[in-house]
Formats: structure tokens, sequence, C-alpha cells
């Protein structure tokens, strides 16, 4: 990788977010899962066919 690639992955911090932006991001926070928990996940619950088979 090029040192200029690498000086562009490390500068992804060149931004603040305003206190209006970090109150939405706080409103997302319900408490909730917004889908299955992992102990539902399961093959015989998920598994989906593939092009294979």
């Amino acid at each position: 990788m090029e040192p200029a690639c690498i000086a562009e992955n490390f500068d992804v911090f060149d931004f603040e977010l305003t206190d209006a932006e970090l109150t939405v991001i706080d409103g997302l926070k319900t408490g909730e899962r917004g889908g299955p928990g992992p102990a539902d996940i399961t093959l015989a619950a998920w598994s989906r066919p593939t092009p294979e088979d």
C-alpha cells in the first residue's frame, strides 16, 4: 500500500459532530434489539439455498 493511501486512511477523524447530530444519534438508543437475538440465528431458521444447491 502506498504511503499516501495509508495517510488518507488515518485521516478519518477530521470531522466534528454538532450537538444536534449527537442528540439524533443518542435518540437511536431504544434499549431494544432491532433483530433476532444471537441464540435465534441458526442454520435451521436462517439458511438459504445457494446457487450450487
